[in-house]
């Protein structure tokens, strides 16, 4: 009965545990990270740029929007900056 219990054991263990390799990556990481995940494409630059082009431009024209009298400024600011956007989101989208 001993021995019953035993491959029962075993058995259970082999479904439940994972393999060594598996029990290292996991103790580093709960799930693989995104860098080993996909590789970067050779637009990776260009977006980054882009996208931190956006951000600047957007937080710039929001200020030029509040501070100046003129909306006019700020509101041009913001619309080359969503432009920008666009372009990253293009980029990423159709980078095939």
């Amino acid at each position: 009965m001993e021995k019953g219990n035993q491959i029962n054991d075993n058995l259970h263990r082999e479904k439940t545990e994972p393999s060594t390799e598996d029990s290292q990556l996991k103790a580093k990481y709960h799930h693989a990270p995104l860098h080993a995940q996909r590789p970067r494409d050779r637009y990776f630059k260009i977006r980054n740029i882009l996208n931190i082009l956006f951000m600047l431009g957007a937080v710039i024209g929001l200020i030029v929007w509040y501070i100046s009298s003129s909306k006019t400024a700020g509101l041009i600011i913001i619309l080359v900056a969503v432009v920008l956007k666009i372009i990253e989101v293009a980029l990423r989208m159709f980078h095939k």
